[in-house]
């Protein structure tokens, strides 16, 4: 039962930051910011947002800039919200994307699949 309450506050935690940070939040440095995903802890006292964006640099700033607010944050999250504590928010710079593009750099360097040969091939040998 409460990892569903983890997983559905950080849904909605979610969400909040992300309109929040789409209509309210007007720093340059957030310009093409977004959240990925949130990890709230089981006591839900506290959440990780993860933050993308185009550039590693763009990326470290949006996530220095959101975490300056966070008490904005928070607190807009505790109006909106009905539990009894509000978790603590914390920003980081989302690098699973660069992850990713590790792996499919990876995966290109690879041989292609048309050139691995089926068993069941008659030239197969």
């Amino acid at each position: 039962m409460a990892q569903y309450r983890a997983e559905r506050l950080g849904q909605e935690i979610l969400r909040f930051v992300s309109e929040t940070l789409q209509f309210e939040m007007r720093d340059p440095r957030l310009h093409l910011a977004s959240i990925t995903r949130v990890e709230v802890s089981k006591d839900l006292r506290h959440a990780k947002v993860y933050v993308s964006a185009v550039t590693p640099e763009d990326r470290d700033a949006a996530a220095q800039v959101l975490q300056g607010a966070r008490g904005y944050l928070r607190k807009g999250l505790a109006d909106r919200l009905t539990i009894h504590l509000t978790p603590e928010l914390h920003f980081l710079a989302d690098k699973s994307v660069v992850a990713g593009d590790n792996v499919l750099a990876m995966l290109r360097q690879l041989s292609p699949l048309d050139e691995i040969r089926d068993p069941h091939d008659s030239d197969f040998q």
